[in-house]
């Protein structure tokens, strides 16, 4: 999927931010629901999505290889 777009710098913090939305919308939309509060193994599901997502966030934030990857579609234009 890479190879089909230019990355920038941009790109970065754009898919920052939306992993922060979605962590957001995760825990006030659907952690605080009554029917997963009610049932513990949903509990831990939804908690398992936003720790899947907090870490990517972390993982994105400081992989230097992406913005090595978009270094390199620059020069190569």
């Amino acid at each position: 999927m890479i190879d089909k777009f230019t990355l920038n710098d941009g790109h970065i913090h754009e898919a920052i931010d939306r992993i922060d939305v979605a962590i957001h919308y995760l825990q006030a939309s659907l952690a605080e629901h009554a029917l997963i509060q009610a049932v513990a193994g949903y509990q831990a599901k939804v908690q398992d999505a936003i720790n899947i997502l907090s870490d990517l966030y972390q993982e994105i934030g400081r992989n230097n290889q992406i913005a090595d990857i978009a270094k390199q579609q620059r020069q190569s234009l």
